[in-house]
Order: structure tokens, then C-alpha cells, then sequence
């Protein structure tokens, strides 16, 4: 299957096959191994297209010339493949992994899993519109992701067509474009919706305290009083604290602060026991 479109196949040494890329509803055609995107299927324009790459073909075939060079996509310049190769790698330059993980990452490929998973592969990125970018929404709909999580993931494609428009490999419009399609609205039909995270009980709590090892209920302890978080807490040692003031100061290490690719420092006050 190449990018989503219907493959016919071909006698060996026969004509490569007018198809249609479902996807987009495209006029395509592969030649020595690479897809030729002529326009809407159907038309008299897709089929003159069609016409004349075979006829440069069969002329190169019959001279025994080497093939053309792979020109640029139609638009101007990459597909959408590319970007779901070249994204990925500026992300885990761009965010820095939090105690080993780099949970960015690790969400943005399970978004472009979902672009990849609905045909869209070869053909140009700046073709990409509004309408594609709401038929992978609803694949993720499909999937019983959460309103919030697909949000993101959403925003996070967007995000990709950015990269791509600041690294001048489409036209800044794409982008542009994408941003006209809205996050889903909570009571979307058929949209799974999450349960808000409320505080645990106090009563839990403590009883959990109960069971817990001194250095778990310590650390449980320190997270109830202060709102830190659990990565910033494994990170903790005694030289990150501050303990010239009666608030003490407790300057989270890059490495446990989230934020800390927006150049973000964090943190966590330490008041005195009362």
C-alpha cells in the first residue's frame, strides 16, 4: 500500500497503474519506485498528467537511460513522511528527558502514529489541510482517547506543521490553516471524557502512611505539605536547599524540573513546622 492509495499491480515490465489515493481522493502513479501525485482522481487534468510521466518513462526505458532525478514534491518541497521523520528528532533534542524519560517524546510519536495509521505518508505536506488534520482527530476518537488527551495530541500535529514552516520545508500557510481547526468541546458527541483528578481522601492518606516505609511516608509527607512533585522529590538531596531563612528554599535540579526547556527555574518553599 503506498501512502493509502488502491494498488493495482502490474504485469512484470508493464505499465505502472492509474490509482486512486484514498486519502485524499488523488490521482496517483508509481514509477521506479516513486508516487507521482497528479490531482483530483478522475479528472481529464490527473489523466494528461498520467499520460505524459508515462511517456517519459516508456522514452527512458527504450534508450536504457538512467532514471530522472526524484524531483520535489508538486507544491514545492516535503512530504508528509519527512516530517514525521524529521519532527521527532527535534523533539528529543528540543525536551530534555525528565529522571530518564522523555514523556514529550513519547506522546508526539503516538500522534504521528495516528497521521501514518490514516494514509497520510507520501504525499506533499503542504497539501495537508483542515479536513485532513479532523479525519486524524477522529481516528483518535475512534481509539477512546480522552477529549483532553486528543486536544493535545492534536495540537501536537499542529506543532509538527510549525517545525515545518520554521524550518522553511513548507509554506507557512499550512500551519496557518490547521489552527482553524478548534480543540473538542466537552460534550462532543461520541468523545470519551476523563474524570477530574480530585485530592485523596484524607482518611487514605493517613492510612496509607500507616503501611508505608519511613522513607516512602517521609517522602509522601514532604509531597503533602509542599505540592511537590514525586520526580522533584527522588531528585532531592540536602545541597539543593536553601536553609539560610526560616523558609527554606529548595532549588529543584534541571534534571527533575519539567519545565525547565522553557528556561523555567522551580522552586519548592519548605515552611516551618507549626
Amino acid at each position: 500500500m503506498n501512502g493509502g492509495s488502491s494498488h493495482v499491480p502490474t504485469k512484470e515490465g508493464g505499465v505502472p497503474a492509474y490509482r486512486c489515493h484514498k486519502a485524499r481522493n488523488l490521482g496517483v502513479v508509481t514509477i521506479e519506485g516513486r508516487d507521482h501525485y497528479l490531482g483530483p482522481f478522475g479528472t481529464s487534468a490527473s489523466k494528461q498528467k498520467y499520460a505524459g510521466l508515462i511517456r517519459a518513462w516508456q522514452e527512458r526505458a527504450a534508450k536504457g537511460a538512467e532514471p530522472a532525478p526524484e524531483p520535489l514534491p508538486a507544491n514545492g518541497q516535503a512530504t508528509v513522511n519527512d516530517l514525521t521523520l524529521l519532527f521527532p528528532k527535534h523533539v528529543s533534542a528540543y525536551y530534555k528527558p525528565n529522571r530518564g524519560e522523555n514523556t514529550e517524546a513519547g506522546c508526539i510519536s503516538d500522534a504521528l502514529a495516528i497521521v501514518r495509521e490514516c494514509g497520510y505518508g507520501r504525499e506533499p505536506a503542504d497539501e495537508f489541510r483542515p479536513k485532513d488534520l479532523k479525519r486524524v482527530r477522529k481516528a483518535m476518537v475512534a481509539k477512546k482517547w480522552c477529549r483532553g488527551y486528543i486536544n493535545h495530541q492534536i495540537a501536537r500535529v499542529k506543532r509538527m506543521f510549525a517545525f515545518g514552516a520554521e524550518e522553511d520545508l513548507i509554506s507557512g500557510s499550512v500551519y496557518h490553516a490547521l489552527l482553524a481547526v478548534k480543540g473538542l468541546r466537552r460534550g462532543s458527541p461520541g468523545v470519551v471524557e476523563k474524570a477530574r483528578v480530585r485530592p485523596v481522601p484524607i482518611a487514605d492518606f493517613k492510612a496509607v502512611l500507616e503501611k508505608a516505609s519511613p522513607t516512602v511516608k517521609a517522602m509522601l509527607k514532604f509531597a503533602f505539605y509542599t505540592g511537590a512533585r514525586p520526580g522533584e522529590i527522588c531528585a532531592l538531596q540536602l545541597r539543593h536547599i536553601d536553609r539560610s531563612r526560616k523558609v527554606w528554599v529548595y532549588a529543584v535540579p534541571p534534571g527533575a524540573n519539567k519545565n525547565e526547556h522553557r528556561d523555567q527555574s522551580r522552586e519548592v518553599l519548605i515552611g516551618p513546622r507549626t
